[in-house]
C-alpha cells in the first residue's frame, strides 16, 4: 500500500471519495494503520456523525470552514497520538 511507503503524519480526506465512500476507507485505515484520520464532509446528519464515530475517525469538519481552526486541530490530534506513544 503507498502508506507503507510514504509513512504520512495523518490523512486529511473528504467523505465523498470518487470510488468509495471515505467513512469505509476510514474503517480499513484504522484496521491496518496506526495513523489519525480527518474527515472532511457536507453532511451534518446524525446518521453521519454516527457511521464517523463508529469508526473512529479522529475529526468530522464539515464544510465550510476556517483554515486556522482545521490547523489548529490537526496539531492538536498529532500532539495527543505522539502522547500516546505513536510515531
Amino acid at each position: 500500500m503507498i502508506l507503507d511507503e510514504f509513512k504520512p503524519g495523518i490523512i486529511i480526506m473528504d467523505v465523498v471519495l470518487p470510488s468509495r465512500d471515505g467513512i469505509e476507507a476510514c474503517a480499513e485505515l484504522h484496521s491496518s494503520f496506526s495513523i489519525p484520520v480527518i474527515l472532511l464532509g457536507e453532511d451534518s446528519s446524525e446518521e453521519v456523525w454516527e457511521r464517523v464515530m463508529k469508526v473512529n475517525a479522529d475529526l468530522h469538519q464539515v464544510k465550510s470552514f476556517s483554515y486556522l481552526p482545521l490547523v489548529a486541530r490537526v496539531k492538536a490530534i498529532l500532539r495527543r497520538y505522539k502522547a500516546r506513544g505513536n510515531p
